[in-house]
């Protein structure tokens, strides 16, 4: 039972509860180790920014049993290439160590790297790239890409919020998955209904970021 309740939790590390309070971490991320940004693919030109890693989150809410609670990926890298006028020419790439989530409890962090979850052996990043992005209207953007978890790629859009401020801008946004499109859980005769686990997650993130 304290397995199933541990898994429960989980739910990818990220299920949302539509109308669930939602929290923002009020510490930033890991400064990411050399192998997570050589990850990366390499972009030059002008209108690149740097991640300031201290003033940025990842974050997730998870239901489990109807519960909502909020977990963080404490480590991951990027590279943005974004005019805000031009936004069409840009580009986002994303790796996320998937070992650095805290689900905020003890179980759930021992499980989450089990084979029918995360697979962490296996596969340790998540992957994130967009060379599609548009504004919207104002300071609202959608950044379209590839989501890649357990080697496993689905098309995923971002909606965001950026703003500038000199050299300095801020993006915050939110996208939503669904846990049986990465196979997450659903290996488990427990969780490939949402009895225990809701299918829709929700991840949150905020970047904060310099112009080089």
């Amino acid at each position: 039972m304290m397995k199933k309740l541990f898994l429960l939790g989980c739910a990818l590390t990220m299920a949302a509860c539509s109308g669930a309070a939602e929290t923002v971490s009020q510490t930033g991320s890991a400064t990411p180790s050399t192998e997570m940004v050589n990850a990366l693919p390499t972009v030059s030109g002008a209108n690149i920014w740097t991640v300031d890693y201290s003033a940025s989150t990842l974050q997730f809410n998870a239901v489990h049993a109807g519960n909502t609670f909020t977990g963080d990926f404490n480590s991951f890298s990027a590279v943005i290439k974004l005019d805000p006028e031009n936004p069409e020419d840009g580009e986002v790439h994303v790796v996320v160590d998937i070992a650095s989530v805290d689900a905020n409890d003890d179980d759930r962090n021992a499980n989450l790297p089990e084979k029918d979850w995360f697979n962490i052996k296996a596969f340790p990043y998540a992957k994130f790239s967009a060379t599609d992005i548009t504004r919207v209207s104002g300071n609202d953007y959608i950044a379209r890409g590839d989501l890649s978890i357990k080697g496993i790629s689905q098309p995923t859009q971002l909606d965001f919020q950026l703003t500038i401020d000199g050299d300095r801008a801020k993006a915050s946004g939110t996208t939503t998955l669904m846990r049986p499109d990465f196979k997450l859980g659903t290996d488990s005769s427990d969780f490939k209904t949402e009895e225990w686990v809701a299918f829709p997650v929700k991840v949150r993130f905020v970047v904060s970021a310099d112009r080089q």
